[in-house]
């Protein structure tokens, strides 16, 4: 009976690897699914914000984009302080004399890098609330009718506030009169 329990006691040695690698593995999946979520995420925000920006000109949902704490100065900038309300209409009107009539957008992300807590605390001067601050790196593709792709780059701070995702301000458009980003 002794030799038994000892052949027993190896068999389930061999568990606790088997068990600690599937935990990590789980892990790593849950990570990965959370970063691809967030991802798509801000992916979506981009294009939501570009495409209000250079296809419907939209001013409130280019706003609801924006972290609060930004977005009355995106709007006094948007509208050059107030005295040409529709002044962001002039985006649609660049974009079309550089792409052509007309096009569609589409934002891909190239690199995502998520802050620490002191920097989240830097953030915080500006965005109270923010609960988590990540930077992404991505390109801006507009395809003309042609099928041609003119691709701009840019990078962004997005901060989380009430568990959403917000830009923390529009940065350089790539197309319009603060042009500040050539085409690659």
């Amino acid at each position: 009976m002794p030799n038994e329990q000892k052949t027993s006691s190896k068999k389930r040695i061999w568990l606790i690897p088997v068990c600690i690698l599937a935990a990590v593995a789980l892990i790593a999946a849950i990570v990965l699914a959370a970063k691809a979520e967030r991802k798509a995420v801000l992916t979506k925000t981009l294009t939501t914000f570009y495409d209000a920006l250079y296809i419907e000109s939209d001013l409130d949902a280019m706003k609801a984009c924006i972290a609060e704490d930004a977005r009355e100065d995106f709007e006094s900038v948007m509208s050059m302080g107030g005295i040409t309300p529709g002044y962001y209409r002039n985006y649609v009107q660049d974009a079309l004399l550089e792409i052509g009539t007309e096009f569609t957008i589409g934002v891909r992300i190239t690199s995502l890098s998520e802050y620490g807590t002191s920097d989240i605390a830097k953030i915080q001067q500006t965005f109270p609330d923010t609960e988590k601050a990540v930077r992404a790196e991505y390109e801006i593709i507009f395809t003309d009718t042609n099928g041609e792709d003119h691709v701009y780059t840019n990078s962004m701070i997005f901060v989380m506030v009430d568990n959403h995702w917000y830009m923390s301000t529009h940065l350089a458009l790539p197309i319009g009169a603060n042009m500040s980003i050539s085409n690659s």
